[in-house]
């Protein structure tokens, strides 16, 4: 016969206390306990009431039917969690975390950041992504949208939640992949007013299909010459290779493979003189960045238009064009300037006209039925009028 549990007084059997207290000018709620140590600094007594009670419902859920093994640290807060979070992106990688993490995730800590991680619900994401579609437009929702996911899946892999509250949420509507093709006349005004600068480095990512950071990294000693041969194997001319390290890549985290790319007599044009090692472009990216929008604003063009646009134009017009001029996507996978079909298919917009051309002249065309096509109600097999 088992033998009876003893029966715990309720205080030792939940194991964890929640007060509130006066610090000098301010107020404290504190814990302490089985689920950590920790406090909570407030101006007004309301708010430190306020939140002593969301943490004792906090530490109650977990104590409810929860096994010890499934007992996670639900009792930290959504700023405890970004603290935590932050310290790790910005020194794994400070560019993406200035750029995304802060702006997207900044908003929602300042909001609710008093608040238990695990009481954020799936409705405090879903008002957080109306409010990302009403104050920003184009792509920067949803990429912003992804860094909030990223940051609670983190919290799930750290052990602090069980389930990321913005799992169910539907992502925001992309606003056409960080940027669009340019026409040429934009092209054209926006070289006339562009600095040097904007102009070599943008000419090159026309040619190369490079990001703006891959072109302010590239070093000579990734770029080397090679010898072009025809099929029967003799030597018909040079060309020059570059190649950018997979772990300096914006795509490094999906790939190890480092990205290999021709260089054409334009984008060579643009490098300058051969040297022993060294940047090729002495350009910082906010430094383009600046000549970006200075042009733009001086050509009297529109704000979506971007560096990244250069991407943009650059695929559109290798993948999307007639005869010589066009490209295939293999060859852009094979060098992985793109790492998948999914994102490179986001860049190519061929026109009507070339759609229409080249469907029109398909090498497939299917044969006319020889039953007639107004028939309701019948299989063509087995039709009086069709083929036996």
């Amino acid at each position: 016969m088992p033998r009876p549990r003893r029966r715990m007084s309720p205080r030792k059997a939940r194991g964890w206390k929640v007060w509130v207290e006066r610090g000098g000018e301010n107020w404290r709620c504190r814990w302490s306990g089985k689920f950590g140590t920790s406090q909570e600094v407030f101006v007004r007594r309301d708010d430190a009431l306020e939140f002593a009670k969301e943490k004792r419902r906090d530490f109650e859920r977990m104590d409810v039917g929860l096994p010890p093994a499934e007992r996670l640290n639900t009792a930290i807060t959504v700023l405890e969690r970004w603290n935590l979070y932050s310290k790790t992106k910005s020194r794994d990688n400070p560019e993406t975390f200035r750029r995304f993490d802060t702006p997207a995730l900044s908003p929602f800590v300042e909001k609710h950041g008093a608040i238990a991680l695990a009481a954020i619900t799936e409705d405090n994401i879903q008002d957080y992504k109306h409010w990302l579609e009403d104050n920003y437009s184009g792509d920067a929702p949803l990429m912003y949208f992804r860094q909030v996911c990223a940051f609670f899946n983190a919290a799930v892999r750290s052990g602090d939640i069980t389930k990321s509250p913005a799992k169910s949420v539907k992502k925001p509507l992309s606003g056409g992949g960080g940027g669009r093709p340019l026409l040429d006349s934009e092209i054209e005004r926006l070289f006339a007013n562009a600095y040097e600068g904007l102009y070599r480095t943008g000419t090159f990512s026309l040619n190369t299909f490079l990001r703006i950071n891959e072109i302010c990294i590239l070093d000579w000693r990734w770029v080397w010459d090679i010898d072009i041969r025809d099929a029967a194997g003799k030597i018909i001319g040079s060309g020059t290779m570059g190649r950018i390290p997979a772990e300096l890549r914006k795509t490094r985290a999906k790939t190890v493979y480092d990205c290999v790319f021709p260089i054409n007599a334009a984008a060579r044009e643009m490098m300058g003189p051969r040297k022993a090692s060294g940047r090729v472009f002495p350009w910082s990216i906010p430094t383009i960045q600046h000549q970006m929008t200075a042009a733009r604003k001086k050509g009297g063009l529109p704000d979506d238009i971007t560096f990244h646009c250069f991407r943009h134009t650059a695929a559109d017009r290798y993948l999307g064009q007639e005869g010589p001029d066009g490209g295939h996507m293999e060859d852009l996978l094979k060098t992985h300037i793109w790492e998948d079909p999914r994102s490179l298919l986001r860049y190519v917009r061929p026109s009507h006209q070339v759609l229409y051309r080249r469907f029109s002249a398909s090498q497939f065309p299917v044969p006319a039925p020889n039953w007639p096509l107004n028939a309701q109600g019948r299989r063509p097999g087995a039709s009086a009028d069709g083929p036996a």
